[in-house]
C-alpha cells in the first residue's frame, strides 16, 4: 500500500514538473524591470568614484539649491575627483513624470533604501539615500562621498537597481 502511493506521489510530481517546464514557468520568479533608455543615460561610466544622482522637478527651488551644492562640490579641488554628479529631472512644474521608467528607477531605489519619497528632491549618495535636501546635510554628503570613495566597495544604488541586481 505505501509503495503503492509513493509510486503515484512520484508520477504526480513528475506531471508537475513537466507542467512547469512545458509552460515556461521559471523557478526564479525575479521580474526584469526595463527602465528605459532615458534611465540608462543617467548611469554613470566611472567605476572609481561614488556617484551621487539628485532626481528632481523642473521649477522646484529646494532640487535647485541641491544641484547648485553637487554643482559646486563638483568644481571643488577636494572632492572633484571623488565622485560622478547626475542630476535627473523626474517630474514637470505640475508634477507629470517626464519619462515614467525613470521615475520608477528612483523610487524603486528609494524603496530599496526603505525612504519614503513624497517630493523631491530624491537623492543618493554612494550606498545611502535622501529624501528631500537640507542645507545642514552638506556636511553629511561630504563624508559619505568621502567615505564611500576611500571604501574597498561603494555600490552604486542606481546603477545596481538599473541592471535589476538589486531587491527591495
Amino acid at each position: 500500500m505505501a509503495q503503492l502511493y509513493r509510486m503515484k506521489m512520484k508520477k504526480i510530481l513528475a506531471i508537475m514538473l513537466f507542467l512547469l517546464l512545458a509552460t515556461g514557468c521559471s523557478l526564479n520568479n525575479k521580474e526584469e524591470i526595463d527602465y528605459g533608455i532615458n534611465a540608462q543615460k543617467i548611469i554613470s561610466t566611472s567605476d572609481k568614484k561614488v556617484k551621487v544622482y539628485v532626481f528632481g522637478k523642473k521649477d522646484c527651488p529646494i532640487c535647485s539649491k541641491a544641484n547648485d551644492f553637487f554643482t559646486s562640490l563638483e568644481n571643488n579641488p577636494n572632492y572633484k575627483d571623488m565622485f560622478d554628479y547626475n542630476y535627473v529631472e523626474i517630474y514637470d512644474e505640475k508634477w507629470h513624470a517626464i519619462d515614467d521608467k525613470t521615475e520608477l528607477l528612483m523610487l524603486n531605489v528609494a524603496a530599496y533604501f526603505d525612504d519614503e519619497v513624497d517630493g523631491t528632491p530624491y537623492i543618493v549618495v554612494g550606498e545611502k539615500g535622501f529624501a528631500g535636501y537640507k542645507e545642514n546635510w552638506q556636511e553629511l554628503f561630504k563624508k559619505e562621498i568621502f567615505r564611500c570613495f576611500k571604501a574597498d566597495v561603494c555600490i552604486d544604488a542606481v546603477k545596481a537597481m538599473f541592471e535589476n541586481k538589486l531587491e527591495y
